[in-house]
């Protein structure tokens, strides 16, 4: 069996897939992210909200933030403040769903993005 594909589209495809990947991790992240501040503030009175989590994805990675610079300060807890993490569980999210969209499907993608086909 012979594999007969164009080298470029197959890396152009190859990028395509991760980016859309990436950018899908993100958002499930940020969602993660989010809910998980929205509720442990809720808990203890805290008015903190889950829309000041930001992300970014770019073409090779991504990223979540808290756009407060006292973000950190929950997230790691202070002498005062017990910790109450939200960016660790949203980035266990992101590579949860990445793992999972770029899992046993990747090859396939790529075949489908690249116009690759197997001759005998």
């Amino acid at each position: 069996m012979t594999l007969v594909s164009n080298f470029r589209a197959a890396e152009n495809a190859a990028h395509e897939v991760v980016s859309a990947s990436v950018r899908t991790a993100v958002l499930a992240g940020r969602e993660r992210a989010a809910e998980r501040l929205d509720m442990q503030a809720s808990r203890r009175d805290y008015n903190l909200s889950g829309a000041d989590v930001g992300s970014e994805a770019h073409a090779d990675d991504g990223r979540i933030f808290y756009e407060p610079f006292y973000g950190r300060f929950f997230e790691y807890g202070t002498v005062h403040i017990e910790a109450m993490p939200f960016m660790r569980p949203g980035s266990r999210a992101m590579r949860k769903t990445f793992k999972l969209m770029m899992g046993a499907n990747f090859e396939r993608w790529i075949a489908l993005k690249a116009g690759m086909r197997r001759r005998a």
